[in-house]
């Protein structure tokens, strides 16, 4: 490897891990447009009468996916 290859192998592996990082950010605003609508269907229904209670959303974003995804957009803003 000549010191002319490392700035574009850098380079690419900065891309690459841009390009992760901007797919798990689109993942988790997927995953909360999906809890939004989620939690106003079932206001929805709670209001017209065809549901006796509420749900929560804590079953559909559990706490330890959301640390999890805290902590390495955390290292890979980081490292960025």
């Amino acid at each position: 490897m000549t010191p002319k290859m490392l700035p574009s192998l850098l380079m690419a592996a900065g891309s690459i891990i841009l390009a992760w990082r901007v797919k798990s950010l689109i993942d988790v605003l997927m995953m909360a447009q999906r809890g939004a609508e989620t939690n106003f269907k079932s206001l929805t229904e709670f209001l017209a009468g065809r549901q006796d209670e509420l749900p929560t959303l804590i079953g559909l974003i559990s706490m330890w996916t959301v640390a999890k995804n805290s902590a390495s957009g955390f290292w890979f803003s980081v490292f960025s």
